[in-house]
């Protein structure tokens, strides 16, 4: 009696092994199915937790010194958040203002680099910087600081508004940042130790090939202007990791009606997330144009016409005749 009850449990549990075998394959794409509908089903996220343990620039450039070191101190990128000089323009216009020496002894960070310039100066609390109401316009009349005169600070503008796309690691509690500027960490994301062996096992590595909705993710994590962060209202994510689902929280309104508003170059952004994150499409994503360390855009003149290509260019006209705009604005950013 026993044996049999045994050989009965047996078959039972054999009978399920064959089940769950010939039903993973369905369950596989089901779930598949579900990640290509529902833009917030795949991959992970961070929103509220700790910022997590990251390596620096400077460990990085410890072996990346050749090609990256040289280049990346003239990257805009790096220069998000630089240190101010006297000889600066942004500077020498405070300067010229009314009890602007004072002001300008107190500027220790330039914000932007070449359309707009923000001026900052450190605050006691950690990785918390005040920001000075005059913006400067670099292209404007030679150089203009718009308001002139009078001008105060603002110890909350930066880090609840700006320090998401401007500094690395904000922490989702304070809003104080880790380090000033974009260190790699904000597109490489984790880098393990054994990376130097496996360069392949690190996201946005040239060894590998990255899922077409985790990279635009990253890219548009600082470059969907507009957006805001569902958990805590602030207008940059709430703690992006790369590789993270960008959109779990991080609502951003991609009608056409919003897009239509746009300049050319913010639309093509919009354009261009909204059909890799939402509509899953993969024949576009930021690299397939953009090569971020060295600067260059050279690789979309490579591309076949797509629908992406009518934002920027008029159909039937040469590739240089390009829709920019004479000036850029951006709620956002207050400018």
């Amino acid at each position: 009696m026993r044996r049999r009850l045994w050989s009965m449990v047996a078959g039972v549990a054999a009978l399920f092994f064959v089940l769950s075998i010939s039903l993973h394959p369905f369950t596989n794409t089901l779930q598949a199915d579900a990640e290509k509908d529902d833009p917030t089903a795949w991959g992970t996220d961070h929103i509220n937790q700790e910022v997590p343990e990251y390596t620096t620039g400077g460990e990085c450039l410890f072996c990346h010194r050749d090609y990256v070191g040289p280049r990346w101190p003239k990257n805009l990128h790096a220069l998000t958040m630089r240190g101010s000089t006297p000889e600066d323009p942004a500077i020498q216009a405070i300067t010229s203002q009314p009890n602007g020496k004072l002001l300008a002894d107190e500027v220790t960070i330039l914000l932007g680099a070449r359309d707009y310039v923000r001026y900052l100066k450190k605050l006691p609390a950690y990785g918390k910087a005040a920001t000075l109401s005059g913006t400067f316009h670099p292209k404007v009349d030679g150089g203009k600081l718009d308001p002139a005169g009078e001008q105060h600070w603002d110890d909350d503008l930066f880090n609840n508004k700006c320090a998401g796309c401007h500094a690395t690691a904000v922490d989702p509690e304070t809003a104080g940042f880790g380090s000033p500027g974009l260190d790699c960490f904000v597109c490489h994301g984790i880098v393990e130790a054994e990376h130097a062996g496996k360069p392949e096992i690190t996201f946005f590595s040239p060894r590998r090939k990255d899922a077409p909705r985790a990279e635009v993710a990253t890219c548009s994590q600082c470059h969907l202007r507009g957006g805001i962060a569902k958990s805590n209202g602030r207008p940059y994510p709430n703690n992006f990791v790369p590789e993270d689902n960008l959109l779990r929280d991080f609502e951003v309104d991609f009608s056409e009606q919003n897009l239509a508003q746009m300049d050319v170059i913010e639309r093509h952004i919009f354009a261009n997330a909204r059909d890799v994150l939402v509509g899953n499409k993969i024949d576009v994503t930021c690299t397939s144009c953009h090569s971020i360390h060295g600067e260059s855009t050279k690789k979309h003149t490579e591309l076949s016409e797509t629908n992406d290509c009518k934002i920027c260019h008029e159909p039937g006209k040469a590739m240089s005749d390009v829709k920019l705009p004479k000036t850029r604005h951006n709620k956002t950013c207050q400018y």
